[in-house]
C-alpha cells in the first residue's frame, strides 16, 4: 500500500478543522486489508499527533483510491510553520516504507488576546432637523482569546462612508461590563445630532476602543444614510401635451412644471417623456422624448416646453403623454411621474402595415417578441415588400408602397433574429436563434392578408408555446438588456442554436454559441445563465484551465467530481466561472416577477416531462460540508450573492454589505478578471474596502483564505459498539453449503448517533443492512462486521461453520 498524493495548505489557528484529500493505491498482487491513515503535524524535530481517518475498505491489487478526511488541530499547538504527515496503517501491507506521504506545508498562528469586532450598526432611517436625537443600534462580539473589561464607543455623523474622529461626535459611551470570548452584545443608544450642522445627506458611524486593541476592525456604519432637513425632492406639477391627431414620426410639444419643494439643492436632473396606451406611466411604454435640466433651489420652480417624437412603430389608438424625472438626490419618487389627463389619437396611413407580435410560454402566458425583424412579403411571389423591427412591446408599423395591382396578398414574417439599431440608443444585433442543424433562423408567418389600399392593415401573431425558439430568443434578449442595465455594456451579437444535440444546455467557448437543449426553452435562469458565459468570455474574466472536462455539480468539490480529477487550481477556476454565470443570471432578474420562475432568489430548472423543478436558493445555500468553500460552486455563487443582496434570510450579519447594482462586482470582474474566488477576494480591496464585511461574508461559506473568526474545540466522540451475534453452527443442507441468518441489531453508539452496517468477508461486502442472510461454503468462515457513527468504526466478528453432512440429504432446489 502506497500513499501517492496529498492536498491541504492553509492558515490555521489552533482548534481549527482542516480537510484533506490524499490518493492511496495497492502496489502488491494481492487484496489489501481495510486501511487508515494517522495524522502528525511536523516542526522542528517534533511530531505533533492532529488525529485519524476512518477505515477505508481494502483495495485490489492495482487499484487506487481517493479519500477524504479532517481532524482538529490541538488547542495548544503553538504558532508556527508546519508539514503534515499522514501515516498509513494496514495490516497485510509488506512494505511500510512508502507509507507516508507530506502535505504542502500550513501555518497557525495564534488566536488574538483580545479581539472585539463590530458586527452591525444600524440606525433609524428618515429626515432629521439639526438638534434631533437619533437611536443608534449596535452589535458587537468578543472574537479574542480574552475577555475585555472596559471600552469606548464613539458615535459620529459624517458625510461620507469613511468614519474618522474628524467628524461630528454625537456621542460617546464607556462600557466597563466583561465581555468573554465569544460573548455577543446589543443594544441602543440615543444620540443627538448637532444642533449648527449643515442641511445634507449623512452617515451614522461609531470607532471602538479598549486598552488592547489588537488588529481588530474597530469602524463601522450604517450604509444607508440619514437625512438632516428634507432633502432636494423634485415634484411635477403639470403636464401639458398640444391635443390632436397624429401619425407616427409626427411631433409634438409637451410642456413641463417641475418644482423643488425640498429644503435643499437639487442635482442636475433628466425627464423622459412617454405615450402610454393607460395612465399608468412606465419606462416600458413608448419612449417619446428626453431633457436634460440643471438643478434647482429649495422652493424653485421651471417651466419649459420640449418637442417630442412618436415613434415609427407606434400602434394606432388613443395615448395619455406622460413624464417621469430623475434626480440623483431626489427624496421622493412618488411625486416624479405625472401625465395629461386628457388624450391625443394615433392613426396610421392607409398604405400601412402594423400590429403585436408575442410568443407564449410554457404555461401559455404571452409576451411580447422584442426587437425582432419583421418582413412583408408578397402573397402570390414571396417578394420581399418591406421590412422593419418590433419595439419593446412587440409592436411593428411599416408603409407599404402599393400601385393597386402588382401586389393583392401581403403576409408578415416575425425572425428569431434582432436588428441593428432596434433596442434603442444600440447598434447590436443582440442575437438570433437558429436549428442546430442545418443552422437556419426561426420564422413565424401569418396568413394571407389584402394589401392595404383604401385602409391599414393590422397583424397581430402569437407564437404558440409548443415550440420554443422565441422563449429563447426573449431570454436572450433579456441577458442582453440585464447586461445594458447593469454594466452599461453593449454586446455583440451572439448565437443561439435550439434544440441542441446534447441532452443539457452549454456555452461553447470556441465558436462564442449558446447551445439551448430542448427542456430548457423556457427555463430563462438556465438561458441567462449561458448568456453570462458570453459575458465573461467578452470580458476576459473567469477563464482559467478547468481541465478536460467543464462538468460540474452544484453542490459537490469539484476536484474530485463529478467522475473527473481535477488540480486545486482548476477546480477554483471552474466554481467561480459557473458562479459568475449564476449570479449574473439570478442577481440581474430579482425583483423582476413577470416571468415564470424568475425574479426571486433561487436557480430555476423545470423538467418538462415531470414537472418536476430543479431548484437552489443562493440565499440559503449554507453549511458547513461544503468545506473547502473555494473548490464548490454554491459557495462561491452564495458568497459573491451576499455581497450583492441587501436582505438576507436567516442570519443578519450577511446583510452588511449591498450591491444591488453588480457595481461592485462587475468593477472588480472586468477590471481585475479575476479566474477564481481567490483572485476576486484579492483584487477587491485594491478597488474597495469593506473588510469587516467581506471577511464575514467568506468565513460564512467556509472560504479559508478568510481566515476562521475563532477557535473550534472538537466535541470528544465515542466509538460505536458493533455486535455480530454469536458464533453459528449450522449443517450443510444444498450443493451451496447452508444458509445463514446474520443479525447486527445490538450494535449501538454510545453518543446515540445514527449507524451504518458492512458485513464483510475477506474485506469484501457483502452486505450494508442491519440483517442479511447469505449462504455460507462448508467450513469455517469469520465474518466482521463493521458499523460507523460518521468519525469512527466499530468492529466485530462472528464465526460460521458449517458441518458436512450426507450429500443424499441435501435439498435440490
Amino acid at each position: 500500500m502506497s500513499v501517492q498524493g496529498i492536498n491541504v495548505g492553509y492558515t490555521y489557528q489552533p482548534g481549527d478543522k482542516v480537510v484533506m484529500s490524499f490518493w492511496v493505491r495497492n502496489i502488491g498482487n494481492q487484496h489489501s486489508d481495510s486501511y487508515s491513515l494517522d495524522f502528525y503535524a511536523y516542526s522542528s524535530y517534533e511530531y505533533i499527533g492532529i488525529g485519524s481517518s476512518n477505515s477505508f475498505e481494502g483495495l485490489s491489487p492495482g487499484e487506487q483510491d481517493l479519500q477524504g478526511a479532517w481532524c482538529y488541530l490541538p488547542g495548544d499547538i503553538p504558532p508556527g510553520d508546519y508539514s503534515v504527515h499522514g501515516v498509513l496503517n494496514c495490516s497485510n501491507d509488506v512494505d511500510t516504507t512508502n507509507n507516508t506521504g507530506d502535505y504542502s506545508s500550513i501555518t497557525v498562528i495564534g488566536p488574538d488576546p483580545q479581539n472585539l469586532q463590530i458586527q452591525s450598526v444600524d440606525t433609524v432611517d428618515g429626515i432629521y432637523q439639526p438638534g434631533d436625537p437619533i437611536i443608534v443600534s449596535v452589535s458587537i462580539q468578543n472574537l479574542g482569546g480574552a475577555s475585555i473589561d472596559n471600552y469606548t464607543i464613539d458615535y459620529y455623523v459624517s458625510t461620507d462612508t469613511v468614519i474618522t474622529v474628524d467628524d461630528h461626535k454625537i456621542k460617546s459611551l464607556s462600557h466597563a461590563s466583561l465581555m468573554m470570548p465569544d460573548e455577543y452584545d446589543s443594544f441602543d443608544t440615543t444620540c443627538q445630532l448637532p444642533a449648527d450642522i449643515s442641511l445634507g445627506k449623512y452617515y451614522i458611524g461609531i470607532i471602538i476602543t479598549y486598552p488592547d486593541g489588537g488588529d481588530s476592525e474597530n469602524v463601522a456604519f450604517d450604509s444607508t444614510p440619514i437625512y438632516i432637513g428634507v432633502p432636494a425632492d423634485l415634484a411635477i406639477q403639470s403636464v401639458d401635451a398640444t391635443n390632436g391627431t397624429y401619425s407616427p414620426c409626427d411631433q409634438i410639444v409637451v410642456q413641463s412644471l417641475i418644482e423643488n419643494v425640498g429644503q435643499q439643492t437639487s442635482d442636475n436632473y433628466s425627464i423622459d417623456y412617454y405615450a402610454s396606451t393607460d395612465s399608468i406611466i412606465t419606462t416600458t411604454d413608448y419612449k417619446i422624448g428626453h431633457t436634460d435640466q440643471s438643478g434647482l433651489s429649495a422652493g424653485e420652480q421651471h417651466n419649459f416646453d420640449t418637442t417630442c417624437q412618436f415613434p415609427l412603430n407606434i400602434s394606432m389608438g388613443n395615448y395619455y403623454i406622460g413624464v417621469i424625472v430623475a434626480c440623483s438626490n431626489d427624496i421622493d419618487a412618488e411625486n416624479d411621474v405625472m401625465y395629461d389627463g386628457g388624450t391625443i389619437r394615433i392613426i396610421l396611413p392607409l398604405d400601412s402595415v402594423s400590429g403585436r407580435l408575442k410568443y407564449q410560454d410554457r404555461d401559455g402566458g404571452e409576451y411580447p417578441i422584442r426587437y425582432a425583424l419583421v418582413k412583408i412579403c408578397d402573397g402570390n411571389t414571396d417578394q420581399l415588400l418591406e421590412e422593419t423591427y418590433t419595439d419593446g412591446n412587440g409592436n411593428y408599423s411599416v408603409r407599404v408602397a402599393n400601385d393597386g395591382q402588382s401586389v393583392q396578398d401581403i403576409y408578415v414574417n416575425v425572425y428569431t433574429e434582432g436588428v441593428s439599431g432596434a433596442y434603442p440608443d444600440a447598434m447590436s444585433k443582440i442575437c438570433s436563434v437558429r436549428d442546430d442543424i442545418f443552422h437556419e433562423i426561426y420564422y413565424l408567418k401569418s396568413d394571407l392578408y389584402p394589401n392595404p389600399q383604401d385602409a391599414s392593415v393590422v397583424i397581430n401573431m402569437t407564437a404558440h408555446g409548443d415550440s420554443g425558439e422565441f422563449m429563447v430568443y426573449d431570454s436572450i434578449v433579456e441577458g442582453f438588456e440585464k447586461a445594458w442595465e447593469f454594466f452599461v455594456i453593449e454586446l455583440s451579437e451572439v448565437c443561439a442554436y435550439w434544440p441542441c444535440e446534447e441532452d443539457m444546455s452549454y456555452y461553447d467557448p470556441c465558436d462564442w454559441g449558446i447551445y439551448i437543449a430542448q427542456e430548457d426553452r423556457g427555463d430563462r435562469d438556465v438561458v441567462m445563465h449561458e448568456y453570462g458565459h458570453y459575458i465573461s468570455q467578452t470580458y476576459h474574466f473567469a477563464q482559467g484551465a478547468v481541465g478536460d472536462s467543464a462538468m460540474h455539480i452544484w453542490n459537490a468539490d469539484l476536484r474530485r467530481f463529478p467522475e473527473v480529477n481535477r488540480t486545486d487550481e482548476e477546480a477554483r477556476n471552474l466554481a467561480f466561472r459557473e458562479a459568475w454565470a449564476s449570479l449574473f443570471s439570478i442577481a440581474t432578474q430579482y425583483g423582476d416577477t413577470g416571468y415564470p420562475y424568475a425574479g426571486d432568489t433561487k436557480y430555476q430548472d423545470m423538467d418538462e416531462g415531470s414537472g418536476e423543478v430543479f431548484e437552489i436558493d443562493l440565499e440559503r445555500d449554507r453549511g458547513s460540508r461544503y468545506s473547502p468553500g473555494e473548490f464548490y460552486e454554491n459557495m462561491n455563487c452564495c458568497a459573491l450573492w451576499d455581497i450583492f443582496d441587501d436582505e438576507s434570510v436567516g442570519d443578519i450579519y450577511l446583510d452588511l454589505l449591498s450591491d444591488l447594482s453588480l457595481s461592485m462586482i462587475w468593477t472588480v470582474s472586468r477590471d481585475y478578471r479575476p479566474d477564481d474566488i481567490i483572485d476576486f477576494w484579492k483584487n477587491w480591496f485594491a478597488s474597495y474596502e469593506f473588510e469587516r464585511q467581506m471577511k464575514y461574508i467568506f468565513r460564512a461559506h467556509n472560504m479559508p483564505f478568510a481566515r476562521p473568526e475563532k477557535p473550534v474545540t472538537p466535541a470528544p466522540n465515542s466509538p460505536p459498539v458493533a455486535d455480530a451475534g454469536p458464533d453459528q453452527t449450522v449443517d450443510h443442507v444444498h450443493a451451496g453449503g447452508a444458509q445463514v441468518y446474520f443479525d447486527g441489531s445490538g450494535s449501538y453508539d454510545p453518543d446515540g448517533d445514527d449507524l451504518t452496517y458492512e458485513w464483510r468477508n475477506a474485506g469484501h461486502v457483502m452486505s450494508k443492512n442491519v440483517t442479511t442472510i447469505r449462504t455460507m461454503p462448508p467450513g469455517t468462515t469469520t465474518i466482521t462486521l463493521a458499523v460507523s457513527d460518521g468519525q469512527e468504526y466499530g468492529y466485530d466478528t462472528v464465526v460460521i461453520t458449517v458441518v458436512p453432512t450426507d450429500p443424499n440429504t441435501w435439498i435440490t432446489e
